[in-house]
C-alpha cells in the first residue's frame, strides 16, 4: 500500500502513478488556503510558527485584581 499524503491538489500530481489501481481518499482536516497549495509540508510549518511567534495587539484591558474578581459575590470580603 501506497500513501500519498497532501493537498488534493498535490495527490492529483500522482494521477499517472494511480492510474487503474483501485483508491481510497479521506479527508483527514480542515481545507488549505489558496495561498497553501503548492507549498511543502516545512513550509506550511515555518509559516504556521511565524504566525504564532507574531505578537499579538491586546483588544481589551482586563481587570483582574481581587476586588473585581469578588466583588458583589457572598464571597465579597468586604
Amino acid at each position: 500500500m501506497t500513501v500519498y499524503e497532501g493537498v488534493f491538489e498535490e495527490v492529483l500530481a500522482h494521477r499517472a502513478e494511480l492510474a487503474g489501481k483501485r483508491v481510497r481518499v479521506e479527508v483527514i482536516g480542515e481545507p488549505v488556503k489558496a495561498s497553501e497549495v503548492g507549498k511543502t509540508p516545512e513550509e506550511r510549518v515555518s509559516a504556521y510558527l511565524a504566525w504564532v511567534g507574531a505578537p499579538r495587539p491586546v483588544r481589551d484591558q482586563m481587570d483582574d485584581s481581587r476586588e473585581s474578581i469578588y466583588s458583589g459575590t457572598i464571597d465579597d470580603p468586604r
